[in-house]
């Protein structure tokens, strides 16, 4: 596999890193001084509110909004606090709750709660925690609360998988263990450090909440420069970072938990900046983008919304191939490697709902799905897609736990309130007139005063001039329009006014 770069551009408020792959920008990560992620962090917060029809709870972290806990991600508080006491030579079984296990026997208004976050706040939802922590190391992912052993899908040779399968199941005093990826090939003795590396972690953290009045944070996972790190390079990823603390903050994290990568970071010392010495700026722009053009002349349109993604593929301007069905089918298979990148890089998580172009071939759906199964293999989110549909919808679900790029980067337009939509200037004229046969009948003077948006004045007086006219004859009230550059377009003021100008209440 060709050599990947992660590149790092650290400024004081704002950090960035992107991942390229074989020259294309693969990932993207952004964190921000005054917006630092807190998926990992560790929290001791109090249930405020038990709702028993949902299986669920909220719980004060001491955030702005409530975080969210559902019952199967629960832990008795009575086997926390003896997962707490237990010796290390103790070894403990899963603590985890059934779904159907109703959440009043688990948890009540006013209890303490030792949770992590799962999944960041969204739009008006607060975030996602669970009670069962995580805690990641540079080769594993320590659960301390259930009592299981994972493998990385991603390692697929099974005399690997069992080896250290049987590694970890021999070195393990209690709680379970997810083998990631890089530990591949690794040896008993560095397994056996993180191990106890993580334990100590661990203990660290349930010392730290003895001594806490909740809410209060507890832990926080590291900060992008050294989680990047950690969790991206390996031996087909080299790092470059643009900032020279930074470098050396890497550099002795390196020494100490990934010596084999000491000598694959560099420090970028060149005039150029970095996003820009590598043609990453314009790409970042691409990945704000509604409107995806495809090599051939089709186009992908990205849309979200509160519970999902829509992604259209449209032919456009695509006229190849033998037949119809032949240029449908060879759009849908060029979309599909650039959807399965989209989503990747914009680190979209949740319901995501792909409509292709209708294929009447069932062999062509096919490989349209086979080839997205493929597509999405690459990406280190875990990503379920179901069967394309004889409509040629696909229905996919891709674990996410920070924010989309486009939530992060984005906010809502202040003018449409997010909607992406106002209402045009002949509907708010319709509007005005109704209103001010309204407010004719509630002022009774003899002339009403609109204010409105120029653009709206304008289209009065031009193509709605003979209905306002006519609204004059049929009140016998003059109306007068002025036009205020400072309103909102949807928005218009009518007030009643004296004969000379003087306006009433």
């Amino acid at each position: 596999m060709p050599e990947s770069t992660l590149l790092m551009n650290v400024e004081p408020a704002e950090t960035r890193v992107a991942l390229v792959e074989e020259g294309v920008l693969a990932e993207l990560h952004v964190e921000r001084e005054t917006d630092r992620s807190i998926v990992g962090n560790i929290y001791l917060g109090t249930v405020s509110r038990v709702m028993r029809g949902m299986q669920a709870a909220f719980i004060d972290i001491g955030l702005e909004r409530h975080a969210f806990l559902q019952v199967g991600d629960s832990v008795r508080p009575e086997d926390m606090k003896a997962l707490g006491g237990a010796s290390d030579d103790e070894p403990h079984g899963s603590l985890r709750v059934s779904k159907q296990t109703p959440i009043g026997q688990v948890l009540q208004a006013g209890q303490d709660v030792l949770v992590q976050v799962t999944r960041a706040p969204t739009g008006t939802k607060g975030p996602r925690v669970s009670s069962h922590v995580s805690i990641p190391g540079r080769y594993l992912v320590y659960l301390p609360t259930l009592d299981q052993i994972g493998v990385s899908h991603r390692i697929t040779d099974d005399a690997e998988r069992q080896r250290l399968r049987e590694v970890i199941e021999s070195l393990r005093t209690g709680g379970g263990y997810i083998v990631r990826t890089v530990a591949a090939g690794k040896p008993r003795e560095v397994l056996a450090r993180e191990i106890e590396h993580l334990a100590l972690m661990w203990s660290d953290i349930l010392d730290r909440r003895s001594g806490l009045t909740p809410p209060a944070a507890v832990y926080s996972d590291l900060d992008l420069a050294l989680r990047a790190t950690r969790d991206l390079v390996n031996d087909d990823v080299r790092l470059v970072v643009d900032d020279g603390d930074t470098f050396v903050r890497i550099e002795s994290f390196v020494r100490k938990f990934l010596p084999e990568a000491t000598g694959r970071i560099s420090l970028h010392e060149g005039h150029e900046p970095l996003f820009d010495a590598h043609g990453i700026e314009g790409l970042v722009q691409r990945a704000l983008a509604r409107v995806i053009p495809l090599p051939s002349g089709g186009t992908l349109i990205i849309d979200h919304a509160e519970a999902l993604t829509a992604i259209d593929v449209n032919t456009g301007r695509f006229a190849g191939g033998r037949d119809l069905e032949d240029t449908i089918t060879r759009t849908n298979l060029e979309a599909v490697a650039e959807l399965a990148s989209q989503i990747r890089l914009r680190n979209i998580g949740g319901l995501i709902v792909v409509d292709f172009i209708d294929m009447e071939r069932a062999e062509n759906r096919d490989k349209v799905n086979r080839a997205l199964q493929e597509a999405v293999q690459r990406d280190r989110a875990h990503t379920t897609v179901n069967q394309i549909s004889d409509l040629g919808l696909v229905e996919m679900t891709r674990h996410g736990t920070n924010q989309g790029l486009a939530l992060q980067l984005c906010e809502p337009c202040q003018y449409c309130d997010g909607t992406g939509r106002l209402r045009s200037r002949a509907t708010v004229c319709c509007d005005l007139l109704r209103e001010i046969r309204r407010k004719a009948v509630l002022v009774r003077a003899p002339r009403l005063v609109v204010e409105c948006h120029p653009e709206v004045a304008a289209l009065l007086g031009r193509e709605y001039h003979h209905p306002l006219a006519q609204l004059e004859r049929r009140l016998a009230t003059e109306i007068e329009v002025r036009d205020r550059p400072d309103f909102h377009l949807e928005r218009f003021d009518i007030t009643g006014g004296g004969k000379h100008g003087q306006e009433t209440a």
